[in-house]
């Protein structure tokens, strides 16, 4: 008889001739198809069994938010210091509660620019009176503060500037080009010199200027008068020098000049006088004789008398407009103008007021 492998002996669980299967399959009293039916539907029933559960669990409300929230266990609240803190720095602590007070109280805006040097606590911090202790440039470490400015640089008073355009003369009343020529005040402008005298009484300036030109240094005179200043000259604030045309009336030049009194009247700031000034020119001697100004009376009151294109060509620095419109502004005799400097930007508050004239009888000329 041949021997059996040992595959044969313990045969596949199916196999027929596997004597253990036999065994268990009489015993369960199923034969091999019968029982792989019956693991079929064992499966599905209790794949159907989880599908229903699924399907009443969904139906089958659940417990109130509220109930959720009781059941849900709280955090305990933290108890001494956080770990690695140093005393004094626990969660409720008297250190803690101060900085949570000084975090919801409102804080003050910030100044563009502020910078706290050395010296700031004992100098400048709000409350404190720097006249109190060391001098504020020995505290500082730096040079004291310029005249009419605080410790950073800003103006503690603005500096106001009044523009008084001369009085009227007879090439003025004539409409005559008028630059450089020293044409004398008339009667009548010498009456709307004492007017804007009068209107300016009230103010305590600095300091009077003018230009060098006779009309314009006799104008100044009288109202410097009242408040006991002489007349500092200062020849940055002349008029425009007209060459050729000077004496000339308008008619005249238009007649003798057409294109070049046309180029005067539409594009002035492209223009130059024949034998004369260029509009670009005297732009430029009015601003630096201005930005002297400026720096000498900074926080200060300054009168300064000077002429119609002068006067002009500050209006419109003032306003940012370019020398194009230079006859968008006007400049009567004895017009008074005013401008207030603080911290770098100018305010124009009045431009060729001549209320003072009126209420003087002296009336405004052309």
């Amino acid at each position: 008889m041949a021997p059996q492998s040992s595959q044969g002996s313990t045969g596949c669980c199916r196999c027929p001739s596997n004597p253990a299967a036999s065994a268990r399959r009489r015993s369960s009293g199923r034969s091999g198809p019968e029982s792989a039916s019956a693991g079929r539907a064992a499966v599905v029933r209790r794949r159907s069994r989880a599908r229903e559960g699924a399907r009443v669990e969904a139906r089958t409300p659940g417990p109130p938010p509220e109930a959720r929230e009781s059941r849900r266990p709280r955090r305990p609240a933290p108890r001494g210091p956080p770990r690695g803190a140093r005393p004094g720095q626990g969660a409720n602590s008297c250190r803690t509660v101060e900085r949570r007070a000084r975090w919801d109280r409102p804080r003050p805006p910030r100044v563009a620019g502020r910078r706290r040097c050395r010296g700031w606590a004992a100098t400048c911090a709000p409350g404190r009176n720097s006249l109190d202790g060391p001098p504020p440039s020995a505290a500082h470490g730096r040079e004291p503060a310029r005249r009419g400015h605080d410790r950073m640089g800003r103006l503690r008073t603005p500096m106001r500037l009044l523009l008084l355009r001369h009085g009227e003369t007879d090439w003025t009343r004539e409409g005559r080009f008028t630059g450089w020529r020293d044409v004398p005040l008339n009667a009548a402008g010498r009456r709307q010199a004492e007017a804007a005298a009068a209107a300016l009484a009230g103010v305590a300036p600095a300091a009077v200027y003018a230009s060098p030109l006779a009309r314009a240094r006799a104008t100044a005179e009288i109202v410097a008068a009242p408040h006991g200043l002489a007349v500092r000259l200062e020849p940055a604030f002349r008029e425009m020098g007209f060459g050729a045309w000077e004496g000339l009336t308008r008619a005249e030049v238009a007649a003798r000049d057409p294109e070049g009194f046309d180029a005067w009247r539409t594009a002035p700031g492209r223009f130059t006088a024949p034998g004369g000034e260029a509009v670009t020119a005297v732009a430029a001697r009015v601003g630096q004789g201005l930005a002297r100004l400026r720096a000498a009376h900074a926080g200060a009151t300054v009168i300064l008398v000077t002429h119609g294109v002068v006067l002009r060509l500050l209006v419109l620095d003032a306003l940012g407009l370019g020398l194009d419109r230079l006859w968008a502004v006007d400049a009567a005799p004895a017009g008074l103008t005013e401008f207030e400097y603080r911290d770098g930007w100018v305010t124009v508050h009045r431009v060729n007021a001549v209320a003072h004239l009126a209420a003087a009888g002296a009336g405004a000329g052309p």
